[in-house]
């Protein structure tokens, strides 16, 4: 699973196929992560480029659901309404009632609340049009940012919108 196709979230998939992983994709996405997992890797190989392990794909449109026998998690399409890319999938822990996203919730470190822009509406709106129980947001990137949380709570961004 990845959020959409920039290289800080595909580029780190090179390993996970080489160690069996099965990849959960977009149904449109399929052909391009084929062709950029069988790329060479010549001038620093990786364990991928040693084992050319062909990848293993699970593809979906709109949603798709992973279980286990204690939770499951939930990957939603939320597409060009991302205001991001077209292929943005979010993340969501119904038990944890965790939302993941990849980059489109900055929040700052600072604790003043700023007014939300495009990318942060447009998660607080897809939250409520699909009634999620969203107690926490897990940011990916950037990492470790002094400036931005990679945690926060969904209080935060529904003050962000609410802001006039």
């Amino acid at each position: 699973c990845y959020s959409h196709h920039h290289p800080h979230y595909t580029g780190a998939l090179r390993p996970f196929v080489h160690n069996g992983a099965i990849i959960a994709t977009k149904t449109e996405n399929k052909d391009y992560l084929e062709s950029l997992l069988a790329n060479s890797h010549t001038l620093k190989p990786d364990s991928l480029e040693f084992s050319k392990k062909i990848p293993a794909f699970i593809t979906y449109d709109s949603t798709f659901t992973i279980t286990d026998a204690i939770d499951s998690l939930q990957l939603f399409h939320l597409g060009i309404r991302s205001n991001h890319t077209y292929d943005y999938t979010l993340f969501y822990t119904a038990k944890e009632k965790v939302l993941l996203v990849g980059d489109l919730v900055w929040i700052s470190t600072d604790s003043i609340v700023k007014k939300a822009g495009k990318g942060q509406k447009a998660v607080f709106d897809f939250i409520n049009e699909k009634a999620i129980h969203v107690e926490t947001i897990y940011q990916a990137w950037p990492v470790m940012s002094p400036k931005y949380k990679t945690i926060i709570p969904f209080s935060e961004l529904k003050a962000s919108v609410e802001m006039k």
